[in-house]
């Protein structure tokens, strides 16, 4: 059984206590799976959950992605829809 959440872009959606432990919230988007899912369901859970970690990256090093230490490049795997995103913002706002 798994979950992805989503919706982890949002810094909204994560909550810091006290002694900095991380606690999600709005699971609107998350979906869950387990071994008899289908294959739809698990291609949009593997998709989702690589949203998660590359949203996990973007929050902590701030969008200074030549900053990611090596331990967590195996994290970061930005999507195509992430990657044309990317492009477009940099070609509107670094203009």
């Amino acid at each position: 059984m798994g979950v992805a959440h989503g919706d982890l872009k949002r810094k909204d959606n994560i909550l810091v206590n006290a002694n900095n432990e991380p606690f999600l919230i709005d699971f609107g988007t998350a979906i869950t799976i387990n071994k008899e899912s289908w294959i739809t369901r698990k291609w949009l859970f593997n998709f989702l959950r690589k949203t998660d970690l590359n949203a996990w990256i973007k929050h902590k090093y701030k969008r200074n992605y030549e900053d990611i230490d090596t331990k967590d490049l195996i994290y970061y795997a930005p999507t195509l829809v992430e990657k044309y995103y990317r492009i477009i913002r940099n070609l509107i706002f670094k203009n």
